[in-house]
């Protein structure tokens, strides 16, 4: 069995902050471990789509040889997400699991670090407290209903991953952020309806932003504090809460490409939001 490598250490009751990889857009894995530490980030989340099993575990022993935490990110396939063009592609181009695969199959057997899975999955999930699962299903039309899903966490217990844009979406049942509300005051009642229920269950936060003036493809993953979401003030709540987790700031790949002096910058923002 590959069990979890985490770093040994003394743990602080403060949030771990992980840069995400993507390895569709171009980014060399080495680049962004190397700049993640150099960064101070704390891990990397390894995100399975565009990635065989093989792949995603030399990625895995990568991130731990520098010190990194792993945590791993559940990826699609072109039937789960046929909305953007480019998926049809990287389908054909081998990139994307096989339409109707299961999580068995996709992810790496025996690894038990976290793994973030898709809200329609979460009948999948039960039973495996390392499968956390995303306050999200998979682009398009929800595969299930927000309250179905909340009533399930809830009953089960179940470990959530908070994405504070794709749980606005979820919540509103929307299918992209180009109809999200601009009102922060509105965006801020509904997470903190969200978190009431959802932060004790929640391991994990993916901390985004949205602008719904640029459309469902370029304003989603904005970079932090240029949309409408109001983070500031969410993380203001999260750490009244006392909450402790890990925090995954997800910005688009196309904003930190070829700049590893944005990973620092991240890397500072997203702290001084939590503090």
């Amino acid at each position: 069995i590959i069990a979890s490598l985490h770093p040994t250490r003394k743990e602080a009751a403060v949030p771990q902050i992980l840069i995400p990889y993507l390895a569709l857009f171009g980014i060399p894995l080495f680049t962004t471990i190397r700049g993640a530490r150099q960064a101070g980030f704390d891990g990397v989340e390894i995100h399975l789509a565009g990635q065989s099993q093989a792949r995603a575990l030399r990625c895995r022993s990568t991130a731990y040889r520098l010190g990194l935490r792993v945590h791993l990110h559940q990826g699609w396939s072109r039937d789960e997400n046929p909305t953007h063009w480019y998926n049809h592609a990287l389908s054909a181009l081998g990139c994307l699991p096989p339409d109707g695969y299961r999580l068995i199959d996709h992810i790496p057997l025996g690894v038990l670090d976290p793994v973030v899975v898709y809200a329609e999955r979460l009948w999948e999930a039960s039973g495996r407290p390392f499968y956390w699962i995303q306050t999200c299903c998979q682009p398009g039309a929800p595969k299930i209903s927000f309250q179905l899903f909340l009533a399930a966490v809830e009953r089960g217990q179940l470990p959530v991953v908070f994405d504070v844009q794709h749980y606005l979406e979820f919540r509103l049942g929307l299918e992209g952020v180009g109809d999200l509300p601009t009102d922060r005051r509105a965006l801020m009642d509904l997470l903190g309806a969200g978190w009431k229920h959802l932060g004790p269950l929640t391991k994990e936060i993916h901390l985004d932003d949205a602008d719904p003036r640029l459309g469902h493809t370029r304003g989603r993953n904005v970079p932090l504090g240029s949309g409408v979401l109001p983070l500031r003030d969410f993380c203001r709540m999260v750490k009244a809460s006392g909450w402790d987790g890990t925090v995954v700031p997800e910005v688009s790949p196309f904003h930190l490409r070829g700049q590893r002096r944005r990973y620092a910058g991240l890397r500072r923002q997203v702290a001084e939001l939590l503090s």
